[in-house]
């Protein structure tokens, strides 16, 4: 891998072109890709200007200076819509003369998105058919990948398909740890990451990047490095890697196969700074391999070692035959790699397409497998993650579950009923009820299994026929067992009055499946099924319900509600007639006393008598009370402030006033008198006549206090027998004060002197 190590975007790009071959001092063989980052994140400042002005000023001084005869392309990615992985375009394809074009492309570049860098390199590459020719992309990045995917394994693909592929990476404004997981992209192709990451980068001299030699030159001379590895290391398990080098920040180890170019390599693992021995993966292929340290300053391999991979011990502890649908657990011994998975596959499966997988825990406890439905002979597979390959395997064989449906002979339309099963009881399982010949999935209902093989609860339609019971494999998505199901018709009838008032509760009578979601419901003439007045629930011992009406006269229907098959099974008209609803009360009355009110209507559960203001919304009221089924007058609470008012009778179902009568409330008739002179701490007597009413207090306050606040407070009662108070100890002027407590108010004051 080359290195160039440049301090600012623009040298790191001239940086990269020389280094790449394609300065106006080189010739060039194959083509270059520059895939742009055009995403958000480019509209951050550096001293003051935004990335994508720098990017755009060195690009155009970059590409002025490229020869004619360079076959040069553009791709960017993020520049047309926000938020989208997919946001990637060729703008150029590689072809010679075409640097001013791409400079000006790049003026014009609004960037906006994401940053898909992983799919725009892949793309790049085989728009220039990186495996028939040479080619070269340089990555001109300010993020990581924002997309789901991995750079460093596409490098490694990339490295392993190429015929001469090499890819740089420039990570503009990067951190540390944020290069890292781009830089491998470069590392695994032989190319360079070149670091610009922050504003001091950007003053480096200019002779460290432009002029940076492709190779170190031959009287420079580089540190060593010594490599310490176990001696034998079983495949796709991890191991120890001690070593002594110059440890810089971004040295690695690689492990590669000896007859690969030095810069190549299968895996790559970061030098710690400090020291610290570092743990690799073994790949999975048996054999020598070669591990060697990466001096990145130099560009090149300071120290080797061989490592030896042998075979890795793998054992299955799990039956040889198994019954389809089901799960298998299954012990195992190996490398227990944190992507490593015990899979089920057909003999010849490609290792990354097996019938179900389960990943290794890392405590080498055993795991449980899903079994395919189809019978026949399987493999038991070990599967390396690191590599993507089987380490070991051994047959098993999948034979077939005998599965059992035990429903009733018949079934009643939208009824609930059992079915008794056996099968193999996964916990994805289900036994559903289709039509006939309705593709697998598709179903009228279902209900999981329980692995203890209790029977299940069904919904049968509503509409009368042929269907199938089925044993649905939720692992296998695939239906394991049919059975035949006949629904019956059901007999569904209301029986109900022809009239009824308005705002009332009757009483409805019903025969129909009684499934634990059916209602009985009461709608307007045409309303589309499952829209209502008012609805309720029937229950399965067939009894009568009892339902509200509207408060609006007119013809509705009645309707028994299927809830499981959302559908009207049976209507019966029904005419809500005007209820009579009357209250007799006094035309006036004294305010802060209660009233007793005589009435009529419905006397559904909630109705109230109120008290308003006349105007006031429907539903205010300043008092009410609650009436009785049977019609029993009322006792209501007035109010305190004099004026006019109105009763309403208020019908709670449907939250409208069925009948008003206006009512006179007159101010209240409150004396207070204290019995003689009152004096500092001592008690004292007060007459007093007034409403009387429940909580009703007379109170010792001090002149300007708050409402309910007070020195002493006694509760009156309703004969109206005087009351004793404690004077307050300090003498001064104070007040009597009427406190009536449904209406929280204070009524009268009456002074008051403490002597």
């Amino acid at each position: 891998m080359r290195h160039c190590s440049p301090g600012s975007l623009h040298r790191i790009i001239v940086a990269t072109v020389l280094c790449s071959g394609l300065g106006p001092a080189s010739g060039m063989a194959g083509q270059t890709m520059i895939v742009f980052d055009a995403s958000g994140s480019m509209w951050a400042t550096i001293e003051g200007r935004t990335r994508i002005e720098i990017a755009r000023d060195t690009m155009r001084e970059v590409l002025g200076n490229v020869r004619a005869d360079t076959a040069l392309g553009l791709t960017a990615y993020g520049h047309r819509q926000k938020g989208s992985c997919a946001d990637i375009e060729v703008i150029v394809p590689p072809a010679p003369g075409t640097g001013a074009r791409i400079a000006d492309i790049v003026d014009r570049i609004t960037p906006k998105g994401k940053t898909p860098l992983t799919a725009a390199v892949r793309q790049a590459a085989e728009t220039m058919r990186f495996t028939e020719t040479k080619a070269t992309v340089i990555l001109v990045t300010d993020g990581i990948e924002t997309c789901d995917a991995d750079p460093c394994a596409l490098g490694e693909e990339l490295a392993r398909l190429g015929v001469d592929f090499t890819a740089h990476v420039v990570g503009f404004g990067l951190s540390e740890s944020e290069g890292r997981q781009v830089a491998c992209l470069a590392e695994a192709t032989g190319g360079s990451y070149l670091d610009a990451r922050n504003a001091s980068d950007l003053q480096t001299a200019l002779r460290q990047t432009v002029a940076a030699p492709a190779e170190p030159p031959a009287s420079v001379s580089l540190p060593t490095a010594t490599i310490m590895v176990p001696d034998e290391v079983p495949q796709g398990t991890r191991f120890e890697i001690a070593y002594d080098g110059p440890n810089g920040r971004y040295d690695d180890i690689h492990i590669a196969l000896p007859r690969m170019d030095d810069g190549k390599y299968l895996r790559t693992v970061r030098i710690d700074p400090d020291g610290a021995p570092l743990r690799a993966i073994a790949p999975a292929d048996i054999g020598d391999y070669e591990l060697r340290y990466w001096y990145r300053e130099g560009g090149a391999v300071i120290g080797r070692a061989t490592l030896n991979v042998v075979e890795a011990a793998v054992l299955f502890d799990a039956p040889e035959t198994v019954e389809q649908g089901t799960r298998v657990r299954v012990a195992w011994k190996g490398p227990g790699e944190p992507r490593d998975d015990i899979q089920i596959a057909r003999p010849g499966a490609e290792p990354n397409r097996p019938a179900f997988s389960a990943r290794v825990p890392s405590d080498g406890g055993p795991v449980m497998l899903d079994v395919p439905a189809e019978v026949g002979d399987y493999e038991l597979r070990y599967y390396s993650g690191a590599d993507g390959v089987i380490l070991a395997s051994r047959q098993i064989t999948v034979i077939e579950r005998p599965i059992v449906l035990s429903p009733p002979e018949a079934v009643e339309a939208g009824t609930v009923f059992n079915v008794a099963w056996k099968g193999p009881g996964a916990p994805r399982d289900d036994i559903q009820i289709a039509a006939i010949g309705a593709d697998p999935g598709t179903y009228l209902d279902t209900t999981r299994v329980a692995s203890d093989g209790k029977p299940v609860r069904l919904d049968a339609p509503v509409e009368p026929g042929d269907y199938e019971l089925r044993y649905w494999s939720g692992a296998n998505r695939k239906v394991l067992h049919t059975v035949a199901l006949t629904v019956m018709p059901v007999i569904v009838e209301i029986d109900a009055p022809e009239e009824i008032e308005g705002g009332a509760r009757f009483r409805v009578g019903w025969e129909g499946p009684g499934a634990p979601r059916d209602d009985i419901q009461i709608a307007r003439p045409g309303d589309d099924a499952g829209r209502y007045l008012f609805a309720v629930r029937v229950t399965q011992d067939g009894k009568p319900v009892t339902l509200n009406s509207p408060v609006e006269p007119g013809d509705y229907e009645l309707r028994y509600w299927s809830g499981a098959g959302r559908e009207v099974l049976a209507t019966r008209p029904i005419r809500v007639v005007a209820p009579e609803v009357s209250m007799t009360a006094p035309a006036s009355a004294e305010g802060g006393r209660r009233i007793r009110i005589a009435w009529s209507g419905p006397g559904t559960p909630r109705d109230d008598i109120q008290i308003v203001r006349p105007g006031a919304a429907d539903g205010e009221a300043i008092h009410r009370v609650r009436v009785t089924q049977d019609g029993k007058p009322v006792t209501l609470q007035l109010p305190v402030e004099p004026g006019q008012y109105e009763l309403r009778y208020w019908a709670a179902p449907t939250r409208t006033v069925l009948h008003r009568v206006p009512i006179t409330v007159t101010a209240p008739q409150v004396t207070m008198r204290p019995s003689g002179p009152v004096r500092a701490g001592e008690t004292f007597t007060v007459e007093w006549t007034g409403p009387g009413e429940f909580r009703d207090d007379i109170q010792v306050a001090r002149p300007g206090s708050e409402p309910g606040e007070h020195e002493t407070t006694v509760r009156v009662t309703s004969d109206g027998r005087p009351v004793r108070l404690k004077a307050p100890a300090i003498p001064g002027a104070y007040e009597l004060r009427y406190w009536s407590a449904p209406n929280n108010a204070v009524v009268t004051i009456v002074p008051l002197t403490v002597e």
